[in-house]
């Protein structure tokens, strides 16, 4: 698989499950082609695959389906289990579970040619990739808390753009890692979003602990793409990891 330069030599081949303390982040590929996808089509299980048939577009069903079952595999080597076995259920905000046990605690997201893939055997865990594209006309408001607002507007402009998504994807990994989805309130919470800083939960609304509480990561997944982690504090060491998917 081809690395971007900048990117070469932080992500290591697949390894073995995590350690308490540890969280393992992959980097897939999914702008393949439909071979790819049908080789690992059989790990799906039936509501998996019903859902593949319904995407509208060839490449969804292609990126559904290649992250789905890499993601069961991941699961199945760190339970011991088969990868066509492993079930799901969703708490209440939709967040994918492991049906009847608490861990080890996952979550995925994808955007264009890539998805992630997180897994901790101890903690929850949040990840959120976006290819970084023009954000013109937007509404920062909608997206972002007051003291964030006023960091992205006090940057130069050819800095708001990668700074509007590094914010972005460490706001989303955190809602991810706490399961409450969208409805917690983006305006409710603030992060780091100056190139200058280091990523980090700064403040959530009524409830002062719960900075201390969590550790933010950003993922260099590929120049043209934010990602970040968010993981129950402290996080003993972090894998990044990279998954060969033949064209």
């Amino acid at each position: 698989m081809h690395l971007n330069q900048a990117t070469d030599g932080c992500w290591t081949p697949l390894g073995a499950a995590p350690a308490p303390g540890e969280v393992h982040v992959w980097r897939l590929r999914v702008d393949r082609n439909l071979s790819a996808a049908l080789r690992m089509r059989p790990l799906l299980d039936q509501a998996e695959r019903e859902r593949a048939n319904r995407f509208r577009f060839e490449r969804d069903a292609i990126c559904f389906i290649l992250t789905r079952a890499h993601l069961r595999l991941i699961l199945a080597g760190a339970l011991g289990a088969d990868a066509a076995a492993i079930r799901f259920r969703h708490g209440a905000a939709g967040k994918p579970l492991l049906d009847g046990q608490g861990g080890p605690w996952f979550n995925v997201s994808h955007s264009g040619a890539f998805a992630v893939l997180a897994i901790a055997a101890d903690r929850r865990v949040g990840v959120d990739v976006e290819r970084i594209r023009p954000i013109t006309g937007r509404d920062l408001g909608l997206y972002f808390s007051q003291a964030e607002v006023r960091d992205l507007e006090r940057l130069p402009e050819r800095e708001r753009q990668p700074a509007f998504f590094r914010c972005w994807t460490r706001k989303e990994a955190y809602l991810k890692a706490r399961g409450d989805g969208l409805g917690f309130g983006l305006q409710r919470f603030s992060v780091t979003l100056d190139p200058g800083r280091p990523p980090r939960l700064l403040q959530v609304g009524g409830r002062p602990e719960e900075p201390s509480l969590w550790d933010l990561r950003d993922l260099a997944v590929d120049s043209a793409y934010s990602a970040s982690l968010a993981a129950e504090a402290p996080i003993s060491e972090l894998f990044c990891r990279d998954i060969d998917e033949p064209v």
